[in-house]
């Protein structure tokens, strides 16, 4: 990480928190008192239009609310249980601001800040930041040159709706990311992330009775990634250019000449779409929301020109439905959610070579793609939350249960070579939340529990045709394909338990302090490619105005 770049980030840093002051001190300072200090996760889960795409909705807030919160974090991680390309051990410290705040009758803003610093030790697998994020990954052959990796993130979000009509509101929304990400043992890498998100929308309100929106949606991503070594060495380093499965091209770095982790090569991902949302007030107290929206992604590897080359280009569909059933009377919100996603990806490796042309140039020549991923993924899960003794957005009993259900199915070419893949996984959930007051005291007690379970083929390697004398066999790496394929199907259980006390300072102000501890445990014993438990730690201070 070069001198330059902390300067830059750093003063990024000190911006975020500048802003994220001044937010809070502004909306402390002309913030009307609500009857109690509002729960930030409970008025976002209360009203569907909150938790949609379209920053229109927005309108539904509440009229003369204004609530915020500011919190310090520290995570605290260890254990075996951790997939191919996570930490055994370790620790994440942070701090974020959310705000709502309705200006008057016509004009609502939300606004986000959040900065977190994550060190994880024994890190190897992927060298990317989320390699499911991504269309292919690039992989270390070996489980011996693990070490330290560091993630420094940033966030600042907004969103404005404005009622311009009778009934008419239009909304913005923006959203930006940015990421540090470091191994700092060979073969060593460097990532750069950015992220920047718009939508525009509207939202129309057919009286009390009715309401639909419709919004557009576009994403830009972009992760920089170089690899490199410290001083000299013997030693070399291989990775795995891993299209799906963890089979695809082994590469040795040796950084001359080009290739998937010899030169600095960035990902780049666009995203656009839409999504229409309707809700319809059934009776008095039921109320249903349903939103539907479509993204298609696009993107590339490498660097676009004539004497560069762009290793691998990506398309894919994002299809989501999903509704919201929510009864409200008295002090009492009961929601049951149903929700489903299916994400499909193609990635084709561009045919290429350089060839010298009559002035004396080097130039990238292109003769074709082969299709080396088709994956096909598909989420779904049905949630109920139930909220009692509701005053001032804060309710005193929560009760929340669910169950999920995930798949995916790819093929992975190297012609003539090819890998099927098929996996699937469900998991169920019951947490259960009581808040006690006492004067300006309060104490809240959260349990909860979880299992799950999957299975599948973790491979179904086969030929197109028989191979030639000259064509070797891709390169794969078993190891983590089975420790992934444990981490994700293995049978487990999970449970968690957090304390709170608070204390209001004032009729709008809020400080607390929270422990949650998480523990996750392998049902089988051994499991044969990863430990058996995990645990996880969270440390909170914050307040709420």
């Amino acid at each position: 990480m070069n001198v330059g770049n902390e300067m830059t980030f750093g003063g990024a840093r000190c911006l975020l928190l500048l802003v994220a002051v001044g937010c809070g001190l502004c909306c402390a300072a002309t913030a009307l008192p609500p009857p109690h200090v509002g729960d930030m996760g409970y008025l976002s889960r209360s009203e569907a239009w909150l938790g949609s795409e379209n920053a229109a909705g927005l309108q539904s807030l509440p009229d003369s609310l204004r609530l915020s919160t500011v919190e310090a974090y520290l995570h605290k991680g260890n254990g075996t249980f951790v997939n191919y390309h996570e930490s055994d051990n370790s620790t994440e410290a942070g701090a974020v601001t959310e705000s709502y705040y309705r200006l008057n009758p016509r004009v609502v803003f939300y606004g986000k800040v959040h900065y977190g610093y994550f060190t994880g030790r024994n890190m190897g697998g992927s060298a990317w930041i989320d390699p499911y994020d991504t269309p292919f990954d690039l992989v270390e052959t070996v489980d011996t040159t693990r070490g330290v990796k560091n993630l420094e993130r940033y966030r600042l979000a907004g969103a404005l709706s404005v009622n311009v009509w009778q009934g008419l509101s239009l909304g913005g929304r923006i959203d930006y990311q940015a990421a540090n990400y470091a191994k700092t043992r060979d073969l060593r890498h460097t990532n750069k992330y950015s992220d920047l998100a718009f939508s525009v929308g509207a939202r129309y309100a057919f009286g009390s009775i009715a309401e639909a929106g419709l919004n557009y949606f576009y994403r830009y991503s972009a992760e920089d990634i170089v690899f490199e070594t410290y001083g000299t060495t013997d030693r070399q380093y291989t990775s795995l250019v891993s299209f799906g499965g963890f089979f695809g091209r082994t590469e040795r770095y040796d950084n001359v000449g080009t290739g998937y982790t010899i030169d600095a090569n960035p990902l780049f991902n666009a995203w656009q779409g839409a999504a229409a949302q309707a809700a319809l007030r059934l009776t008095a107290h039921w109320k249903l929301f349903v939103e539907a929206s479509g993204k298609w992604r696009s993107g590339y590897f490498g660097k676009r020109g004539t004497t560069s080359t762009v290793f691998t280009e990506h398309e894919g569909d994002d299809y989501a439905l999903s509704g919201t059933l929510s009864y409200r009377r008295n002090a009492a919100q009961h929601l049951l959610k149903a929700a489903f996603r299916q994400v499909q990806l193609k990635n084709f490796e561009n045919i290429h070579r350089k060839e010298n042309t009559l002035g004396g140039r080097t130039e990238i020549v292109y003769y074709g793609q082969n299709i080396v991923r088709d994956a096909d993924r598909m989420q779904a899960e049905l949630t109920y939350s139930g909220y009692f003794g509701v005053e001032g957005y804060r309710p005193v009993w929560r009760v929340e249960a669910g169950a999920e259900y995930a798949r995916m199915a790819q093929t992975v070419s190297q012609y003539p070579y090819y890998r099927r893949q098929r996996l699937y996984g469900y998991a169920f959930f019951l947490h259960a939340g009581r808040t006690a007051e006492w004067q300006a005291n309060e104490v809240g007690l959260l349990l909860g529990a979880a299992c799950g379970k999957g299975g599948g083929d973790p491979k179904d390697d086969g030929l197109y045709s028989l191979p030639s004398s000259t064509q070797k066999p891709p390169g794969n790496f078993d190891n983590y394909l089975y420790h992934e394929f444990d981490y994700l199907t293995a049978p487990r259980m999970g449970g968690c338990a957090e304390a709170t006390y608070a204390r209001r300072f004032h009729p709008r102000l809020r400080a607390s302090v929270s422990l949650r501890y998480e523990l996750t445990r392998a049902l089988q014993q051994p499991v044969s490619y990863l430990g058996n438990s995990f645990h996880f730690v969270t440390l909170s201070v914050g307040a709420t105005f």
